[in-house]
């Protein structure tokens, strides 16, 4: 069996297509939705590397909560999950408003 061979210019194309398509699923995704202020996350890894920044989770977590505020959103990987710190916005967002 001969080894498999893969031209350089295909390669390229097809590396470029998936970039674009991953690019333009991005921006369509982050406009999509109305969601709180964060920090800038990566298709499909998220926000991971800010997480994993120190081996206590509660640094960054509280290094976002000073920049952000109250609430943020975060990236697991592909999810946007929305943070909320402190009894006052706890209180407001589950008691008053209702969600």
């Amino acid at each position: 069996m001969s080894p498999v061979h893969f031209e350089p210019e295909i390669f390229t194309t097809l590396l470029g297509l998936l970039v674009t398509v991953l690019a333009i699923l991005f921006i369509r995704h982050r406009r999509h939705y109305r969601l709180p202020p964060g920090p800038a996350w990566i298709p499909l890894v998220g926000n991971i590397r800010e997480l994993m920044s120190d081996p206590d989770i509660r640094i960054p977590l509280r290094r976002l909560h000073k920049k952000y505020g109250d609430i943020y959103t975060l990236y697991l990987g592909p999810v946007p999950t929305i943070v909320v710190c402190g009894y006052d916005a706890t209180r407001e967002i589950f008691i008053e408003r209702g969600i």
